[in-house]
């Protein structure tokens, strides 16, 4: 299996070699198809990471804006009752 993503590998540097002007090695069509599918193979690969990572970072996030707002709400209900409370105090005394 080594071998495979080795040789997946070389095609795709020939690929990039070529596309500069450069076929030192001599790519034939199956090198070249197959360093092209490597390409997409692997550009697929960094976008589902991609994916997958900003799924996580965004779930944070959410979570942190969540907790953040139920603070607040808590401080402001808190801040409410406690004048609520003067109020009462000022008006009955």
């Amino acid at each position: 299996m080594w071998e495979f993503i080795k040789y997946c590998f070389d095609c795709l540097g020939m690929c990039f070699l070529a596309a500069f002007g450069n076929n030192t090695k001599g790519m034939t069509w199956a090198d070249g198809i197959t360093g092209i599918i490597t390409f997409f193979a692997l550009t697929g690969l960094l976008l589902g990471i991609l994916w997958f990572v900003g799924g996580i970072v965004g779930a944070v996030w959410s979570v942190a804006i969540g907790i953040t707002a139920a603070v607040a709400t808590y401080i402001l209900w808190e801040g409410v009752d406690y004048l609520y409370g003067k109020i009462k105090e000022w008006i009955f005394e």
